[in-house]
């Protein structure tokens, strides 16, 4: 599997985590950043950018979605 086949892969799963937050919203952008908790563990950030918010979404490193959903708009 190339490179960007697995980025595809990632961005289809961004995708799936954040739809069910979307409100008739369409997606302009994803990605993915992570923060260390501790020395052995970390946490994944799944952001979807919309027109009107920036919505964040922590999860596990099986894309399951662990905390409340924060939104940011301008």
């Amino acid at each position: 599997m190339s490179l960007k086949d697995r980025m595809n892969d990632a961005t289809q799963q961004f995708q799936q985590v954040l739809a069910p937050h979307l409100r008739g919203e369409s997606l302009t952008g994803v990605g993915n950043a992570t923060r260390r908790k501790s020395a052995f563990k970390q946490e994944l950030i799944i952001f979807g950018v919309t027109p009107s918010r920036l919505i964040l979404i922590s999860a596990d490193r099986r894309m399951q979605p662990t905390g409340e959903v924060s939104e940011l708009t301008p």
